[in-house]
């Protein structure tokens, strides 16, 4: 009992940090923000197009292939996969909505919008069965997700290929305010509600940990890839503060879904006795 307070304690101590951390970002990210959306241009070139698409797409590619796996493991991590691989879905869709490629066919367009929202409505079935799940075990239907989820995962590696195969190496870029504005805006809801959720004890900081990661490492690749010289430096800066935030933001998903882990709201009244 003695060493079940004590983790209490330190939990506690490790979330009012956490919750500093998080609001703080997104404090930060209020004036950032508005100087992008006055400073940024309405137009510009991205660099390395091939690489940038059809290297995003591969990460997506490989995170819905973990999920597929996790699902399968019954692994309560599933759920994580799962918020990460649709919000890493919603970003692409994001970008393919602002910023369009100008070699798309129509139904290139059509089909690429299809593939990407599978995950995203892979991510809204598991979240409907963990939302109800009280212990911290996995999504039932594991099986039929897990390989729904290699499916996405093969049909967004062929997507990936053919980027890289045929995308020019520069494309001209507008909206731009518009795209890292808009990013940058999804980012700090994402931090928000992350300190939300910790604050008020909620199991679903799982799912806004998740978000806010999966935003950040598509902003910190995108960021890197679309650049060169002094703002490639200047974005590789930025990146190693979102990896990291990423990061952290990850291991907090991955705690709070753990059925044993003394982070859970209901774990407490478990161990009163």
């Amino acid at each position: 009992m003695q060493s079940v307070v004590v983790e209490h304690l330190n939990l506690a101590q490790h979330r009012s940090m956490l919750v500093l951390i998080f609001s703080g970002g997104a404090l930060v990210l209020v004036p950032w923000i508005g100087y992008l959306w006055f400073s940024e241009p309405t137009e510009g070139t991205a660099h390395n197009v091939a690489w940038l698409a059809g290297g995003d797409v591969t990460l997506l590619a490989g995170s819905a292939l973990l999920t597929g796996i996790l699902f399968l493991r019954q692994s309560p991590a599933a759920i994580v996969g799962a918020a990460c691989t649709g919000f890493l879905a919603l970003a692409a869709v994001w970008f393919r909505v602002s910023a369009p490629l100008t070699t798309d066919s129509a139904w290139d367009s059509a089909r690429s919008f299809l593939v990407l929202l599978l995950p995203v409505g892979l991510l809204a079935c598991s979240a409907w069965d963990w939302s109800f799940d009280s212990v911290g075990t996995p999504p039932p239907r594991g099986r039929l997700i897990a390989w729904s989820y290699w499916v996405a995962s093969l049909l967004l590696l062929l997507g990936a290929v053919r980027l890289i195969s045929y995308v020019p190496s520069t494309e001209p870029v507008g909206h731009l305010r518009i795209i890292w504005a808009g990013l940058d805006t999804l980012e700090l809801v994402g931090l928000a509600l992350t300190a939300w959720f910790l604050n008020q004890h909620s199991r679903f900081v799982v799912i806004a940990a998740s978000f806010t990661a999966a935003l950040l490492v598509s902003d910190a690749w995108i960021n890197i890839t679309s650049t060169r010289g002094g703002a490639q430096v200047s974005a590789i800066g930025m990146a190693v503060v979102e990896l990291a935030l990423a990061t952290l933001s990850l291991s907090l998903a991955l705690q709070f879904a753990s059925p044993n882990s003394a982070a859970r709201p209901n774990q407490r009244s478990e161990t009163r006795d």
